[in-house]
This record gives structure tokens, C-alpha cells and sequence, in this order.
């Protein structure tokens, strides 16, 4: 008759207790303490209006880091104890902030946390660093739900001051508490992302009465509402011992599961699903006036803010590794290219060809590159809705 777990269990400690005694008796060491089971510390709200208080109370913010008009305002969900400790931007040693963004290509080179001031200034590409929630904890879980709505208006304020081309929010959660914050709000329709973002934007022009504006942008880029295709083949699954002729087949529609049996085991170099990260079908204008339906026709690239959307910088995000959060930001960097180039077409005088020119040969034409765009749909934030006021 087979024994109680408990009393396998005791079983089981006497043997190893035993084996100890041999071992110490044979001038062998014991057991190694590492293979142990060692449980993760279960992190809790930490409500700062308790009776007890916050245990983080004795951390304050750190200080964002701003230029005007620059190329991308990085948004973190809220500082880490270590930021909040140095008073830097993503700052503990394991993350991946820096080290991507250079692998990326938006940084000439390896930036540290120490060097955060600086990025306002930088070239080719200016960044600005700023977090959703100012208030600093161990993990982002641990933050109340109201904090992360509540700075939202405080995040549109900051767009509407500092007029970023983009914003990019590291890590999804902080994109879906945006988004949650706007639609409580009314700024935005409220229309759940799952079914939104699973169709073409293009022919989804009269599902709200939002103001939409339409443009061009490079078809290479990652958008959340479309997963790109996936590299079935390398996946390492872990029946693939079993059925050797067997390959998953993925689903390219977002959201959609995956029939195939077995769980996937993510390792360096194998392609992820990158559904959820690109940029967001939202933008948000640069003036109050320009949120009526009228104005919208008119606004062009400059006259708004982008979002976009990468993995989350924490080492502790096994999904996406760092060349895989480099990759989906070197995204981010063809959008920011783009956006240059539109800028700098608008700003510079039309070119008037001279009758005395030689004109250009048809081949010459077709052997210039030309970059495919894409035309989308961007639901554009009613900044009334929120309270701000520029």
C-alpha cells in the first residue's frame, strides 16, 4: 500500500540528514544549500494612505530629464529603489535600458545611469526620461491602480510642454495603464484593445466619432494591433525529442493562441512574438486647438506626439532578451528617422527646378530606394477631456 505524502516527506528529510552524516564522516561536504528550493519574495500593494504607511516613505522621486522637441521621452513605470537611491534613470546594475538602446543604434555609445542628464542633448537622436508614477518601489506591482491613472493628465502635460515627436513606454503594463487612464477620461473611445487592435486601423474609420488622423508610416515598423510573422522554426519546444517531424504552427493574428501543444522554452537568439509592442494607433496634439474635427485635417507629423511601445528594460523579463529588446527598439529608430526626415521636408523651402537643369534619366529614377510606407489611422486624444491646459 503506498505510504501518506507526509510520511514520504519525513522519509525523505531522515535520508537526507543521513547522507550528511556520511558525508561529514567521510570528509565529504554536505549537501549544497543552492539546490534548495529558494521561494520569491511575494510582493503586496503598498498603500502609502494606510495606517501604517508606505515602507518606501523614506524614498523620494528623482528628477526628470527634458528637451524640448527631442526624439523620444522615455516613460518608466516608477523608480526602482536603486534609481530612487542614486537618483538616476533605470539605474540598477542588471537592467537593460542602456546596453539596448545602444545596440539599438539610438545612442553613439554605451550610456550609463550617471549620464542621464545628458540625454536631452544627445545626437543624432535626443531623449527625454520620465516615469508614470512618481512614487519609487521595489517592483511596479506594488504601486496602487489609481496611482498609475493619476499620471496620466500629468504625462499629456508633460507632452503638451515638452512636444516630443514620441513617447516610448517601457513595458507594456505602463501602455495599458495609459491607454486605461485615457479611456476613463473619455479622451479616447472606449472601445477594449483586444478588438480594436486585432483589425486594420484603415478600416476602422467609422467604429467611434474620435478625431482620426491618417499618415504615412514605414511599413518595417512594429504596431500593436498586428503580430509580425513568426520563425516557427526557431522555437525549441520540449516534446521535440518526441516528435522530431513536428513544428508548431503560430497564428500571425494577434491574440490568437497557438494550437500547438507543449510549452515553448525561450532561449538567446529564437524569434518572440512581438504582438503588444510598436506604435500604439494614438497620438496626442501638441495645442488644445487642435482637437476639434476641423483642425485634425491639417496637422501633420510635427504637430503631434507618437507612442510606442518596447519590452520592459528589467533583466527579470525572460520573454525578450536583450537583443530582442534591441531589435524591437531599433524599430523605434526608423520611426524616429522617419519623423526627422518629415520635419525636416516641412521646414525646408520647395526646391524650384531651373529650365537650364538637365533632367533626369528614368533609369536613374528607379534606381533610387524608396522607402514603403504604410497609411494608419491615429485616434487623436481629447486633451479637454483631461484637463490640461497649454
Amino acid at each position: 500500500m503506498a505510504s501518506s505524502p507526509n510520511k514520504r516527506r519525513r522519509v525523505q528529510t531522515r535520508l537526507d540528514a543521513d547522507g550528511d552524516d556520511v558525508a561529514a564522516a567521510n570528509g565529504l561536504p554536505a549537501s549544497s544549500p543552492s539546490k534548495k528550493n529558494r521561494n520569491r519574495i511575494r510582493r503586496t500593494r503598498d498603500d502609502p494612505n494606510s495606517a501604517a504607511g508606505s515602507i518606501y516613505s523614506h524614498l523620494s522621486g528623482i528628477t526628470d530629464h527634458f528637451g524640448m522637441r527631442n526624439d523620444v521621452m522615455f516613460c518608466g513605470i516608477n523608480p526602482g529603489v536603486m534609481s530612487a537611491t542614486s537618483g538616476h534613470h533605470f539605474a540598477h546594475r542588471s537592467n537593460h535600458f542602456y546596453p539596448s538602446l545602444h545596440l539599438a543604434g539610438l545612442t553613439q555609445e554605451r550610456m550609463w545611469p550617471e549620464q542621464d542628464a545628458t540625454f536631452p542633448s544627445l545626437t543624432p537622436f535626443s531623449f527625454g526620461l520620465t516615469n508614470l508614477a512618481g512614487r519609487p518601489t521595489a517592483e511596479g506591482s506594488e504601486l496602487m491602480p489609481s496611482e498609475l491613472i493619476d499620471g496620466v493628465p500629468r504625462l499629456v502635460a508633460k507632452i503638451c510642454e515638452w512636444k516630443p515627436r514620441a513617447v516610448c513606454f517601457v513595458g507594456k503594463g505602463i501602455s495599458e495603464a495609459f491607454v486605461r487612464g485615457l479611456r476613463l477620461s473619455d479622451a479616447i473611445p472606449s472601445v477594449h484593445p483586444k478588438h480594436r487592435y486585432s483589425v486594420k486601423m484603415a478600416d476602422d474609420t467609422d467604429a467611434t466619432s474620435c478625431p482620426k488622423l491618417c499618415l504615412q508610416i514605414p511599413s518595417s515598423v512594429l504596431r500593436t494591433w498586428s503580430a509580425p510573422a513568426v520563425d516557427t522554426s526557431l522555437f525549441q519546444r520540449e516534446d521535440d525529442e518526441k516528435k522530431p517531424d513536428s513544428s508548431p504552427q503560430l497564428s500571425n493574428c494577434a491574440g490568437s493562441a497557438s494550437p500547438a501543444k507543449g510549452r515553448r522554452v525561450y532561449s538567446k537568439g529564437n524569434s518572440k512574438d512581438d504582438s503588444g509592442y510598436g506604435i500604439m494607433p494614438v497620438c496626442v496634439p501638441h495645442s488644445l486647438a487642435d482637437t476639434d474635427s476641423n483642425s485634425v485635417a491639417t496637422l501633420g507629423a510635427d504637430d503631434v506626439t507618437f507612442f510606442f511601445v518596447c519590452p520592459s528594460s528589467s533583466a527579470r523579463v525572460t520573454t525578450h532578451f536583450l537583443d530582442d529588446k534591441a531589435r524591437v527598439l531599433s524599430s523605434l529608430r526608423v520611426l524616429v528617422e522617419h519623423l526627422q526626415m518629415q520635419s525636416q521636408k516641412r521646414s525646408a523651402p520647395e526646391a524650384i527646378p531651373s529650365p537650364a537643369s538637365a533632367p533626369v534619366k528614368k533609369e536613374a529614377q528607379d534606381q533610387v530606394p524608396k522607402s514603403t510606407t504604410t497609411a494608419v489611422h491615429f485616434d487623436v486624444v481629447c486633451i479637454d477631456q483631461l484637463s490640461i491646459r497649454t
